[in-house]
């Protein structure tokens, strides 16, 4: 093959194009849909973050929708692609995820998505079940579903308590611990005494 013919062949392998028909996107972005509420459903349900449940995931749910739209897109035209890839590389994200449990909700979500934008269903579906079981082993093995949640509605991310130099602790222990199901401690700052 002459280097011209391949030069050819290259640049109609670069410019081709795979229609994807209604039927195939209605399908992708429904089962991605799906998936996501899903995904959603099970992060509220076992997560033990400390960050906005809700807020997390309904990103959750759009990042799973974006990834499957986007692959189903790029599938279709190795132009677009590269081009694509090129776009999304001065992208960057400024919020950090500080918890590796969210970060984990994420790639998972990423993972369903592309699998399902690529058409492989069966695949997606199974990373869905052996995720989904997974978060709800680790759940129970941490032992946090036999605290009495009770009714109580109120989820919070982050308290911060200022208290005066030297104080007893003591009455703040009790006071969460009559308030709340559940409350760890992340950080616990003492300055020194400087009035």
């Amino acid at each position: 093959m002459s280097l011209e013919s391949q030069t050819l062949l290259n640049n109609q392998l670069l410019t081709e194009k795979i229609n994807l028909s209604i039927t195939d996107g209605f399908l992708i972005i429904i089962s991605a849909l799906i998936a996501g509420f899903f995904l959603r459903f099970i992060f509220q349900r076992f997560s033990t973050t400390f960050s906005s449940k809700s807020g997390f995931g309904n990103a959750i749910l759009l990042i799973t929708l974006s990834c499957a739209t986007l692959i189903a897109v790029v599938k279709s035209s190795l132009a677009l692609s590269l081009g694509l890839v090129g776009a999304l590389s001065v992208v960057r994200f400024r919020t950090a995820v500080k918890e590796p449990y969210n970060l984990s909700f994420i790639l998972l979500s990423i993972c369903i998505g592309i699998s399902l934008g690529a058409s492989q269903y069966f695949f997606a579906l199974m990373i869905l079940i052996f995720g989904s079981l997974t978060v709800a082993f680790l759940y129970k093995q941490s032992g946090i579903d036999k605290i009495n949640f009770g009714s109580r509605s109120m989820d919070l991310d982050t308290i911060i308590i200022n208290f005066p130099f030297k104080v007893d602790l003591t009455k703040l222990y009790e006071i969460l611990s009559e308030t709340t199901s559940y409350y760890a401690i992340k950080t616990y700052e003492q300055a020194s005494n400087s009035s």
